[in-house]
């Protein structure tokens, strides 16, 4: 899996298996993906910045496709 992108973290309680779920199911990404959609993952980490570090949710995805990902985020 590649790195794609960070997103906003509101708390533990966030349901990253519904927000990938919710990704998949986007128009736009039905649009570029019609039929072999790259397979994907949000999880959770540590986004480091100087001595502190936040929790972030972080968007990753087939490292084979991310030319293709990159351009469609």
């Amino acid at each position: 899996m590649n790195p794609l992108g960070a997103l906003c973290y509101s708390n533990v309680l966030r349901h990253r298996k519904d927000l990938k779920e919710a990704i998949y199911k986007h128009p736009l990404w039905k649009k570029h993906f019609p039929t072999s959609a790259p397979i994907i993952d949000v999880y959770l980490g540590d986004f480091l910045v100087a001595s502190k570090k936040e929790k972030m949710l972080f968007l990753s995805g087939e490292k084979s496709k991310a030319e293709l990902l990159n351009i469609f985020l």
